[in-house]
């Protein structure tokens, strides 16, 4: 999961640089782990979850690209949400965003210490030590207020692209079919867990509808630029899990799999180069997350649903949401795994009702209708993947209700 990459010195976007920040927005250092968590849930079968989830991608990418092309309901998802289903609705998305997240910097920032973790060991020190670090460091940063610019998020994208198809290039040369066997040690049931895990890959998408404002001729534009997205991101994630599994069997689950796979050709220097990008790519990435949540938590205090607060307040709250979770990491059995779920069960939630407002809010028998269709039933689908967790964003969204309440909002 990566958060959407600031808009800075980006107006007049041609068709190179959308689909850049389109691929910015979804590719994110959790794709440095995520495939490792899902591998340990179901075997090999979890490429059976990703083919899904890359299926369900296009459907709510290009709902998202088609609401963008109205470029009339706001500048983000809630917007939308706005529009179709009132200010209430729009409330919830808002809090989902603000307290969804949170488990999500926690187990990116465990999965960089897995990598820091494989090049200098240390046990689980290491790994919740480096999480703890780089939490303090994008901290500073958000107060500061430094915010990382357009154009360096995407140089970051493009080092992990890089990094992630030199793996592949590198692994693919070890690939044993004997790796496939069995499928599904844990039996097919083990793929819904795993399908959650890669529900991560699905967040972002909502950035191609924010892109109207920046794009020469959007309503021309926007849609080949999603579609070129959706085929680069379909190839790097269909690449990297699959040749994951090829090359390093059962060994891909232990925590740092693209360094593993680099030190195959490249000796030492592999786990050294994967432990460099995964720390590099997660500082942004908090950096990222932490200037995007005291945006969405400053618009919820402006609308009455957050106390009035500054910017240390702002940024205070999901930052002490994140320590905690870090401080329960060592008590927890497999608390990437935990974080990684709870923060997908809340974005399920987002990408349901984004796709339901695009039902509402787009033309009648139009292919964005059509498409609004399938995305909605699939982010339905993924409801029941999310199983308990959803308990989070249900506990969430009853904050919400309450704060809106408090205000004295019109129904």
């Amino acid at each position: 999961m990566a958060s959407s990459p600031s808009p800075t010195h980006a107006r007049g976007l041609g068709p190179v640089l959308g689909t850049a920040l389109i691929v910015a927005s979804v590719l994110g250092p959790g794709i440095l782990g995520l495939p490792a968590l899902a591998y340990a849930r179901s075997g090999p079968a979890f490429l059976v979850a990703l083919g899904g989830i890359l299926i369900m991608s296009v459907f709510i990418a290009l709902t998202f690209a088609f609401l963008g092309r109205r470029g009339n309901e706001g500048s983000d998802i809630a917007g939308y949400v706005r529009s179709a289903f009132g200010a209430r609705g729009g409330a919830i998305v808002g809090y989902w965003f603000y307290f969804g997240v949170t488990p999500g910097m926690a187990a990116l920032g465990l999965i960089a210490g897995e990598y820091v973790r494989g090049l200098i060991g240390g046990g689980l020190v290491t790994v919740v030590g480096t999480a703890a670090i780089l939490l303090a460091v994008a901290t500073l940063g958000s107060l500061a207020g430094v915010r990382l610019s357009a154009g360096l998020q995407l140089i970051l994208t493009g080092t992990l692209l890089v990094l992630l198809w030199l793996a592949v290039t590198l692994a693919l040369p070890a690939a044993d079919a004997s790796h496939l066997h069995p499928f599904a040690p844990e039996g097919w049931g083990a793929i819904l867990p795993a399908a959650l895990i890669l529900v991560w890959f699905l967040t972002g998408w909502e950035a191609a509808a924010n892109l109207t404002g920046l794009l020469r001729d959007p309503r021309r534009r926007l849609l080949p630029i999603t579609v070129a997205a959706l085929v680069i991101l379909a190839a790097t994630f269909a690449a990297v899990c699959l040749v994951m599994v090829l090359a390093l069997g059962p060994a891909a689950t232990e925590g740092a799999p693209i360094g593993a796979m680099l030190a195959i050709t490249l000796g030492p220097a592999g786990p050294a180069l994967g432990a460099v990008t995964a720390v590099i790519l997660t500082l942004g990435n908090m950096n990222a997350y932490l200037a995007s949540l005291v945006a969405v938590g400053g618009t919820l205090a402006r609308e009455g649903l957050l106390p009035s607060a500054g910017r240390v307040m702002l940024t205070a709250i999901p930052v002490g949401l994140t320590v905690l979770a870090l401080a329960a990491a060592p008590l927890l059995p497999q608390a990437t795994e935990l974080f990684v779920s709870l923060s997908a069960a809340s974005q399920i939630p987002v990408l349901l009702i984004g796709s339901a407002a695009g039902l509402m809010l787009l033309p009648r028998r139009s292919a964005g209708r059509s498409l609004a269709l399938g995305a909605t039933v699939s982010s339905a689908l993924l409801l029941a993947v999310a199983g308990w967790y959803l308990l989070a964003p249900l506990l969430i969204a009853g904050i919400a209700l309450l704060a809106f309440r408090r205000r004295g909002a019109p129904a």
